[in-house]
């Protein structure tokens, strides 16, 4: 699965698809599926924005607008795209009914994003933690100088049960 979604979220930019291609998944419609944004802390608002719109009615949208804006946030703060004119792109595609993916493209930076362990005061440090728990599956692939980090969302989080 990490394969057909990483392949047709990478394509998504470069070729109109259909509402369900041969790979099986539908796509977000239209050209709202991949953006590229500034590497800039004023930016994470409008990736926010692009991924409710481009999941709109989907019922993981909203897990994934929280786990695009993390990855987001840390592209801005760790990568290379957050060098002076620095940029990264955005790609979403619907999996199924009950999955989202959303990948990530930037210029790769130093070292290999981790979950760390941020202490109860630390106001940083807790974003890659919160993407573990919101996604079904997360990737990192460096290419060169390009870092992928693709997230597959489900509906409901890990652990939530149907139980009120």
């Amino acid at each position: 699965m990490f394969r057909t979604v990483f392949e047709t979220a990478l394509r998504l930019g470069s070729e109109p698809a259909p509402d369900r291609g041969q790979d099986g998944l539908r796509h977000c419609a239209g050209a709202a599926r991949s953006r590229t944004f500034a590497a800039r802390a004023d930016q994470v608002r409008a990736v926010r924005e692009f991924v409710r719109a481009g999941l709109a009615g989907h019922p993981a949208a909203d897990a994934a607008v929280l786990v695009a804006s993390e990855l987001a946030t840390n592209s801005v703060a760790h990568s290379g795209s957050a060098r002076d004119g620095g940029v990264f792109v955005v790609h979403l595609a619907e999996v199924n009914a009950t999955e989202v993916a959303v990948l990530l493209t930037e210029t790769r930076g130093q070292g290999m994003p981790a979950v760390r362990e941020a202490g109860p005061n630390a106001e940083s440090g807790r974003g890659l933690a919160v993407v573990h728990a919101l996604t079904s599956l997360f990737r990192i692939a460096d290419t060169g100088e390009v870092r992928s980090l693709l997230a597959v969302i489900p509906a409901k989080p890990r652990g939530s049960d149907d139980g009120n």
